[in-house]
């Protein structure tokens, strides 16, 4: 019995440095785990590409017995394979020192009506903005601890983008430097989605039509700025971070808010229930923004800002019986008059509706200027431009657009002078084509 009891102990002693060995790489791997999770290394990494460590296991069982001999090589082995593995971990930081700029460029692909933008970075810095004309995203990464990998495919006019680290363990540098900066396009609607780890966050999204907004981060300090372009809907899970949300003062805007030990300061936000807050009037908004934020131990600010809109100057064209002496109702007589307007991207549009609301100034009408706008049922319904000849499509108000030549002619050539100034217009087709007809 004695003698059984000693081969038992034996046995348990042949397999205590598999034990270990097998112990100590679990718990390797569950360090960088927990190391990215923090966000302070990024690294792409599949665990079954470990499976050769199998292979060893195997060799141990047999060389692992009671002699020393056995018990010193597989100590060796052990030693050898932690080496090899926190050498690989580590290799990056040692043969990377110097800083690299990598440009960003994805162009804009003919067609897209939307884009979605994917962005995966680490520790460091990151700037976004709007304001690209030409690109969908334009920039550059300042860094020493990353390289990039950026896609795009474009489907069912959708271009997709994504800017994420290339395969391979980039670890937290003694002195690292990590900076993107990131300009957005701002014509079309924008779906923008970012994941990182322990990171200063700036994001000013006030030209940017983004509709959906989905923010994933560390420890992190976030300052996000959303502008009033678009409705939008604003996703954040945060851990310990420090988030300032700016937004616009002529939206609706709700808060969903699941936090753990936090401060905030929600100025303008009243408390509807235990997790929801709305600003007063909410739905009397036409555009709203609705933000749901998860996070643990951070403080939320928010602020409001009054956006002025950029202005721009066009000419609207009424007739002017002054100048037109003999009444020849000719077109050299319908002429324009000034106005400021909010700019937008629909100019054309904006013009004519302005036009035909017919509001001419008491020093215009004493200048001579008439016109039979405004008419309550006429609308204006649809603008397309195609190879330089915009049609306008108006709805066919009985009796409003006929009644002579000379008054149909006052009114067709107001709207056509209104939008031929501008650029890119060499033809107005006015539809119904039987609208202006005598």
């Amino acid at each position: 019995m004695e003698k059984n009891k000693k081969n038992n102990q034996c046995n348990v002693s042949d397999f205590d440095l598999i034990r270990v060995f097998a112990g100590l790489m679990i718990i390797l791997s569950g360090f960088f785990y927990f190391l990215k999770a923090l966000g302070f290394i990024v690294f792409d990494f599949n665990i079954f590409n470990l499976w050769p460590l199998l292979i060893i296991f195997l060799g141990l069982s047999f060389l692992v017995k009671k002699n020393i001999v056995s018990n010193i090589i597989g100590i060796i082995t052990l030693l050898m394979v932690l080496f090899i593995v926190s050498l690989s971990i580590f290799s990056y930081q040692f043969n990377h020192f110097d800083s690299k700029n990598i440009p960003i460029g994805v162009e804009l692909e003919e067609g897209v009506v939307k884009g979605k933008i994917n962005i995966k970075t680490g520790i460091g810095r990151v700037n976004i903005y709007g304001g690209e004309k030409e690109k969908l995203v334009f920039g550059t990464l300042v860094s020493n601890i990353m390289d990039l990998n950026i896609s795009s495919k474009q489907e069912n006019n959708i271009q997709s983008v994504s800017i994420i680290p290339l395969d391979e363990i980039k670890f937290l540098k003694v002195d690292p430097e990590n900076s993107l900066y990131l300009k957005i396009n701002d014509s079309i609607p924008i779906d923008f989605m970012f994941q990182g780890g322990a990171a200063d966050l700036n994001f000013n999204f006030r030209d940017v039509l983004a509709e959906n907004i989905n923010i994933d981060t560390g420890a992190s300090n976030l300052k996000l700025k959303i502008g009033n372009n678009v409705s939008s809907n604003v996703k954040i899970n945060a851990g310990v971070s420090s988030i300032d949300i700016t937004l616009p003062k002529d939206v609706g805007v709700s808060l969903i808010l699941d936090s753990g030990l936090s401060s905030r300061v929600l100025n303008g936000l009243v408390m509807e229930n235990e997790k929801l807050y709305k600003n007063p009037n909410y739905d009397l908004f036409e555009k709203k923004i609705n933000i749901e934020i998860s996070m643990g131990i951070a403080s939320l600010n928010i602020n409001w800002e009054e956006i002025e809109k950029p202005k721009t100057k066009i000419q609207l064209y009424y007739y002017n019986e002054l100048e037109d002496k003999e009444i020849k109702c000719g077109v050299d007589y319908v002429l324009p008059v000034e106005r400021e307007i909010d700019l937008t991207r629909t100019p054309i549009q904006d013009a004519i509706n302005l036009l035909i609301k017919g509001e001419i100034k008491e020093e215009e009408k004493e200048a001579g200027f008439i016109t039979e706008f405004p008419n309550e049922e006429f609308k204006l319904l649809g603008v397309n431009l195609k190879d330089e000849i915009l049609y306008l499509e108006f709805n066919d108000v009985p009796g409003f657009t006929s009644g002579g030549s000379c008054r149909v002619s006052l009114l067709a050539n107001q709207i056509i002078k209104t939008a031929k100034q501008f650029s890119g217009i060499n033809e107005v087709v006015l539809l119904p084509e039987s609208i202006f007809q005598p």
